[in-house]
């Protein structure tokens, strides 16, 4: 049997009906639940986080575009109109009783019941019967929460609703995605399967296979590939002294040899040449002997470069160089002993190897840029791992100057790589 307080409208807050809602709340987060028709406020899917076919298939499930460009279930907008009803009615409701608690004529109403039950209390309780019908008051309260909560299990019902039409929506999107994938997975190439296998071996590599931002995704896919590749023995990562890391295939690997020893073995002539050419550089002018004036002259003509392709400026160089060689030839043979060629002889000599060294060094420099593009290519940027690659050999640098010191007439000559003979001492300048 309920105690009913008597005379509870005449008390401070009497007329005031208990707030549901915050009771329900408090309820539901003391049991770690939440309102359910939160759920209808769900903004929806954004195409934008999806693929095209993604949302093809949403659509296909039957999901609408909405007018905020989101993807929702159709049922929501009826769902949220429901559920706006159904709040509607609840504030209404209590409204209403709000104002007749709060109307005088009730309040003397409900003072004379709590009196008149007050003197007649002990008949009641020993009929044994409700107290609370008597009170107009409690009765009003009751009311209220009769309705709120009969309200608020529609309102349940109702998101229950939309929930089950979208969830059978959304599994139906997802059965047309499940078996556009199965197609897709029929249709692919073994090495593809693998490298997706191998992607569901772990989430980050999972999340580099679904990467979709157009920025970063083939990045992605090139660190995925890279990854599944290594795990196969397929390929080195080489790292340069900036702690940069290149990611070379068997295939790369393969092709950077190739190319690297092909420029060694294309270049092998040309550094012999810079070698002999150097000796020849450091041949003495004035104190040499015979032996050294024979030996710079051999040095020279081992610097040629005969099995290269020679631009016509190299030709025309030749071919003044075979006329100086007979000039010393014809010395050699008249001179017995000493020297065999003049100071003036071997500074005209070191100016065409000079000469010379310059057109090898271009030879070799442009033979070089094309490895490096070649390596390039490969996916092999670094400078230093190219150099590396082609043998750390740098062509030297021949300053085409006969510096010549020499008290016997020597003089400075800059030699015009594009016209040799103009100051050749063996060609008789009107003939230029």
């Amino acid at each position: 049997m309920a105690g009913i307080a008597p005379f509870d409208m005449l008390r401070e807050g009497g007329n005031v009906l208990p707030d549901l809602d915050k009771e329900l709340l408090d309820r539901l987060q003391s049991k770690g639940g939440s309102d359910p028709t939160l759920e209808l406020q769900n903004p929806g899917i954004d195409p934008a986080n999806m693929t095209a076919q993604e949302a093809s298939n949403f659509i296909s499930a039957g999901m609408v575009e909405n007018g905020q460009g989101r993807i929702v279930d159709p049922m929501r907008d009826i769902a949220l109109s429901r559920d706006s009803q159904y709040e509607l009615m609840q504030e209404h409701d209590k409204a209403k009783r709000e104002k007749i608690a709060d109307s005088m004529l009730f309040k003397v109403g409900d003072t004379l019941a709590d009196a008149g039950r007050t003197f007649l209390s002990p008949l009641f309780w020993l009929k044994g019967e409700d107290q609370s019908q008597y009170d107009p008051s409690d009765r009003l309260k009751t009311g209220y929460r009769t309705q709120f909560y009969g309200l608020q299990e529609l309102r349940t019902a109702n998101v229950e609703k939309f929930l089950n039409a979208r969830n059978q929506r959304l599994n139906l999107a997802r059965d047309y995605e499940i078996k556009q994938t199965d197609q897709r997975i029929t249709s692919m190439s073994s090495e593809a399967k693998r490298l997706m296998n191998f992607a569901y071996t772990s989430p980050q590599r999972l999340n580099l296979y679904n990467d979709k931002d157009p920025e970063t995704q083939q990045a992605s896919m090139d660190q995925l590939i890279q990854q599944e590749a290594l795990s196969r023995g397929d390929g080195m990562v080489v790292t340069d002294s900036l702690s940069q890391r290149y990611y070379l295939s068997n295939n790369q690997i393969s092709a950077v040899d190739t190319y690297s020893k092909a420029f060694v073995d294309q270049t092998q002539t040309l550094r012999d040449g810079f070698a002999n050419i150097q000796q020849l550089l450091g041949t003495p002018e004035e104190d040499g002997t015979g032996i050294t004036d024979v030996a710079a002259i051999f040095s020279f003509l081992r610097g040629i470069d005969p099995g290269s392709v020679v631009r016509e400026s190299e030709v025309q160089l030749f071919r003044e160089t075979l006329g100086l060689m007979e000039r010393f030839e014809l010395n050699i043979k008249n001179k017995k002993e000493g020297r065999v060629l003049s100071a003036a002889q071997i500074s005209q000599l070191k100016k065409y190897a000079r000469t010379l060294g310059g057109m090898m060094s271009r030879k070799f420099n442009d033979r070089e840029s094309i490895a490096r593009q070649q390596l390039s290519s490969l996916g092999l940027d670094s400078a230093e791992l190219q150099t590396n690659y082609l043998g750390g050999y740098t062509a030297p640098n021949f300053d085409e100057k006969a510096q010549d010191s020499s008290s016997n007439g020597g003089v400075n000559i800059t030699v015009n790589p594009t016209n040799p003979n103009l100051y050749d001492e063996f060609v008789d300048q009107e003939e230029l």
